[in-house]
């Protein structure tokens, strides 16, 4: 238990470390212990897209402007590490607490994201760190990762801590879909979208400050 509080702390250090804006969400990594699959097999005669992972995340009431992700992933039977030729992320509206309506997504070949080890409960977990195109996003949404990599091994989303049932994570599986036993674990970073009112008052706060200095 000691060890895998620890390592959460070094990821969780990561994830700052590897921000390029500000921090709009955080569900920290679980430890390893559970992986939930996810995976387009890219192998010659292989499954294809088998396995599809979302991630729940809410900006509250304001817009976020998405251009990062960071997460903590595994690979599983058998545990060994493997080539990952890209990444699908997805960017997803709700819809009554499941994944709803596409609002933007990113394809991020291989060169163009960082897998960094970090062990875990299995010995098998690994950071990513990737830029998205950016996408606005406002309330409840979703985000789902699907990496191409031949099977096996397999690769899997590890859990995340929020034990929030609203914050528990969707799968399709073999084209049936259903509600997963926990969280995702999901680091974004982005720019906060000022209201429109909020504007409006900022810039009328300057001309009033000119005006007091005048």
């Amino acid at each position: 238990m000691k060890t895998s509080l620890s390592l959460a702390a070094v990821v969780a250090t990561t994830f700052v470390g590897a921000a390029n804006a500000a921090i709009l969400y955080t569900n920290p990594w679980a430890g390893g212990a559970t992986s939930y699959a996810s995976q387009n097999d890219i192998a010659g005669g292989g499954y294809g897209n088998f396995a599809t992972c979302y991630g729940f995340f809410s900006t509250g009431g304001a817009t976020w402007n998405v251009t990062d992700l960071h997460f903590v992933g595994q690979y599983f039977n058998p545990p060994a590490q493997a080539p990952i030729a890209g990444f699908t992320i997805q960017i997803w509206g709700d819809a009554g607490n499941v994944p709803g309506a596409f609002l933007g997504g990113t394809y991020v070949a291989a060169g163009s994201f960082t897998e960094t080890f970090v062990g875990g409960a299995t010995g098998a977990s690994y950071l990513y760190d990737m830029n998205l195109n950016p996408t606005l996003v406002t309330g409840d949404a979703w985000v789902s990762i699907i990496p191409d990599v031949a099977f096996p091994p397999q690769w899997g989303w590890d859990a995340g801590v929020d034990a929030n049932p609203a914050a528990a994570g969707w799968q399709v599986f073999f084209g049936t879909p259903g509600r997963l036993a926990e969280s995702l674990n999901l680091q974004i970073t982005g720019d906060v979208i000022p209201a429109p009112g909020a504007v409006a008052l900022v810039g009328l706060a300057g001309f009033f400050g000119r005006r007091r200095r005048a």
